[in-house]
């Protein structure tokens, strides 16, 4: 069968139904990805109530009084990789820590660790950069 055996009118017959098949699947692609969206935007919203929820709740969670000493001690763990460091109490509820070698990425996660774990901050840093990611450090801490 050649092209030109067949007729005007059954090309045109195949053009349209062509182009109704190709409407079709695109339709058909339309309604699974608005689908998908609603599906995504129903996650989303739970995921926000979720987060909404553990934001109060964070506000009341109950961190346990430390002593200075105790404090101390924790800090000295958290940061058991530093050299030369050395960690003063420096008032009732002020800690000194200081370390002349540190990598940065040490000193980050231990004041994640501090605060999120034992609701010790950092009220004042003294970070200097020596080079290659590692960097001179003097932090004064508070505990609860």
């Amino acid at each position: 069968m050649n092209l030109s055996d067949i007729s005007d009118k059954q090309k045109a017959l195949i053009l349209v139904s062509g182009l109704v098949a190709l409407l079709l699947i695109f339709i058909l692609s339309m309604v699974s990805l608005s689908n998908k969206n609603n599906t995504l935007t129903a996650k989303l919203e739970r995921e926000k109530v979720v987060s909404l929820s553990l934001l109060k709740l964070q506000d009341k969670v109950f961190y346990l009084k430390l002593s200075s000493a105790k404090s101390k001690s924790i800090i000295r763990n958290t940061y058991h990789k530093a050299e030369n460091k050395n960690i003063h109490i420096q008032s009732n509820n002020r800690i000194v820590f200081s370390s002349p070698s540190m990598l940065f990425s040490d000193v980050l996660n231990g004041l994640n660790t501090l605060k999120n774990k034992y609701n010790i901050v950092a009220v004042e840093a003294d970070i200097k950069s020596i080079g290659g990611g590692v960097v001179n450090v003097r932090m004064t801490f508070v505990h609860p």
